[in-house]
């Protein structure tokens, strides 16, 4: 079995290597283990147009192609800001989570926020067709 590690990256919507990501699923890749790499509140010089860190996750792929995959990084803000509606209408369209893995919440701050230590948390969801 042909298998490749992946670092999934995410800061926001717009900065993002998750298309990447899907493109390996579309390929016929798929996500066998993810695991969290961050979500302490890292900063760096790397992400000044981000007010909040980048959170990362470690992906075991492997090619077997037996079932489509898609990647979903879900978020949630302190003030109830959110995308999980877009999450739960893609479970509403034959997709179901295969996986679901934390990776942030642990310290991001950022100026929209200000009242919480960890305004922004997010997850990685595996989703597969069902």
């Amino acid at each position: 079995m042909t298998q490749q590690a992946f670092v999934l990256w995410f800061a926001d919507d717009g900065n993002t290597n998750l298309g990447a990501l899907n493109n390996l699923l579309g390929q016929g890749w798929r996500v066998r283990l993810a695991t969290p790499m961050s979500g302490s509140g890292e900063t760096g010089q790397e992400t000044p147009q981000s007010p909040f860190p980048y959170s990362r996750a470690a992906l075991a792929l492997s090619q077997d192609g037996r079932h489509e995959q898609r990647a979903f990084v879900l978020w949630f803000a302190d003030d109830g800001n959110t995308n999980l509606q877009q999450l739960n209408g893609l479970l509403g369209q034959d997709w179901e989570i295969s996986q679901l893995v934390a990776m942030s919440g642990g310290g991001e701050r950022g100026p929209e926020t200000p009242q919480s230590s960890f305004p922004y948390s997010r997850a990685l969801a595996v989703l597969q067709r069902s």
